[in-house]
């Protein structure tokens, strides 16, 4: 019934280590699976869309109740169509897996990480101030475009990331509000030569 729902975070309270307890196993171990199936992109392992966007709803919800601030990231790759168009799309798919994972080295534990789409990502930072989600995000533009990244048996590239921030409540206290502002600020850095972070009061001062 949970299933159906769509609530695949449900479990089954281990029974004793009997006939039954051992199908409630099975069950909770297929849940698993079926639940990163529902919440996982399947290139990157990262939080897909339908997932992130309930993650910061519900995160968004706990800053309100609790008076608390919360930054969200939006990072775009620089030039990724180029990768693609030069070496193919496999090529680009390893690119969007290698430096994902990076991207996740340099979050905190507390933090969510997610595909919006594309070549496109979404960090969002629990309980984390401006100067905290600038710290990071400097750190993960730091470590991208300091770390070659193979595309063939003999070729390497460099990849960039133009990041934007927006902070709750400041830059919004609603989700579309916030993604909006995160957004600016990604396409202002962008416009700026790109390889940097900006933060959305700096595209409205």
């Amino acid at each position: 019934m949970h299933f159906g729902q769509g609530d695949f975070s449900h479990r089954i309270e281990i029974a004793p280590r009997n006939e039954l307890g051992k199908l409630v196993a099975t069950f909770n171990s297929m849940a698993d699976k079926l639940e990163d199936i529902a919440t996982r992109d399947g290139l990157t392992n990262l939080l897909n869309k339908k997932a992130i966007m309930q993650t910061l709803d519900s995160e968004l919800v706990r800053a309100r109740r609790h008076n608390s601030t919360l930054s969200l990231m939006m990072l775009d790759l620089d030039y990724f169509k180029r990768i693609n168009d030069t070496y193919g799309h496999q090529a680009g798919d390893a690119v969007l897996v290698t430096t994902t994972g990076l991207i996740e080295k340099y979050v905190r534990g507390i933090d969510y990480v997610g595909r919006y789409g594309g070549e496109e990502i979404i960090i969002v930072l629990p309980d984390t101030s401006e100067t905290e989600s600038v710290e990071i995000a400097e750190r993960i533009r730091r470590s991208l475009a300091s770390t070659p990244i193979v595309v063939s048996e003999s070729e390497f590239v460099n990849v960039t990331v133009s990041i934007g921030i927006s902070i709750f409540p400041r830059d919004g206290i609603e989700q579309d509000v916030l993604l909006n502002n995160a957004d600016q600020a990604m396409y202002y850095a962008k416009d700026a030569g790109r390889n940097q972070v900006v933060r959305y009061r700096d595209v409205i001062q």
